[in-house]
């Protein structure tokens, strides 16, 4: 959620411990955990931050506000773009480690995103009261603007293909023949093109082929790949859906996790090694908006824990 206001995530995060001195809490520098119980998620837009720890000063037991806070690196940006144009660069045989030339446009937007290093991306808050995990989270305007910049930068696929200058049945069996590939269909975009030209180049029955030809063949088969999965997704039964949830869980690594974004990174995985397709961005938030996995559904408390004596 982006917070509502002009108020600065870092200057919210300089006055956390003022406020929570204020109210006779006790700050630590921790993600919350929702497995311990029930959750009640505060939209910033009904509550500001500083509401947010009066509130926990009056109610919260035990006397703790948990906060954990994101850093702005353009790092992991730049190497995301460098994927994602790799991917559309002619010389499809290049080494695939070495960077992708990036347009200037792209150059520019990273390079204005260098002031805000180290600034605040997220804020999340949280305290417990009746057994019951209450948070808040926001992100600020500035990172949100950027990232719907930055979007706009990737390059869409269809815009790169060219005429064929190869044999349309060609590249059709070729298509067919990566398409059927479980990790060709499991991989993202970028991946998809360094196995195709890895897997094509080799050896295939007829022999090798050209690099030129195996990013047609990926390209189009890439199409159907996602055509297919979205096709099988939708018709996913609600049953089916329930199941998956319950079990990923109890998956330890989705347990683990305390952040939105890597929990959803788990469940697009975990969907993944389940079916073998890689699921469209909507299966993957009704699969964790599915009980035991909705935001607010009850939790088992486990036994014993210091939380909750």
């Amino acid at each position: 959620m982006t917070v509502p206001t002009s108020d600065s995530l870092d200057h919210l995060r300089e006055a956390l411990p003022t406020w929570a001195s204020d109210t006779g809490l006790h700050l630590v520098p921790a993600a919350s955990d929702p497995e311990f119980g029930p959750e009640v998620a505060i939209d910033p837009a009904d509550m500001t931050a500083r509401q947010f720890t009066d509130l926990a000063g009056s109610v919260a037991d035990p006397r703790i506000l948990y906060t954990h806070t994101s850093t702005f690196d353009p790092d992991p940006h730049r190497a995301e773009l460098e994927d994602a144009f790799a991917s559309h660069r002619p010389d499809a045989d290049a080494d695939e480690d070495s960077p992708a030339h990036l347009p200037e446009a792209a150059l520019a937007h990273l390079a204005a995103a260098e002031p805000h290093r180290g600034r605040t991306t997220s804020l999340e808050l949280a305290f417990y009261a009746c057994q019951v995990l209450h948070t808040w989270q926001a992100t600020a305007p500035w990172y949100t603007d950027w990232l719907a910049e930055r979007d706009t930068l990737l390059p869409e696929p269809d815009e790169q293909e060219e005429a064929i200058g190869e044999d349309e049945a060609t590249v059709d069996r070729l298509a067919d023949h990566l398409a059927q590939n479980p990790e060709f269909r499991a991989a993202t975009a970028p991946r998809r093109l360094r196995l195709a030209v890895s897997l094509l180049t080799t050896a295939t029955a007829a022999g090798p082929v050209s690099a030129e030809t195996a990013r047609w063949a990926a390209q189009r088969a890439s199409r159907q790949v996602d055509e297919e999965a979205g096709d099988y997704f939708s018709d996913l039964p609600e049953s089916r859906l329930e199941e998956l949830a319950q079990e990923l869980s109890l998956d330890p690594d989705y347990r683990k996790a305390t952040k939105a974004d890597i929990r959803r990174h788990r469940a697009q995985q975990f969907l993944t090694t389940r079916t073998g397709w890689r699921p469209p961005s909507i299966t993957v938030a009704m699969l964790l908006d599915t009980p035991p996995l909705q935001r607010g559904a009850p939790r088992t408390i486990p036994p014993g824990d210091p939380l909750f004596p």
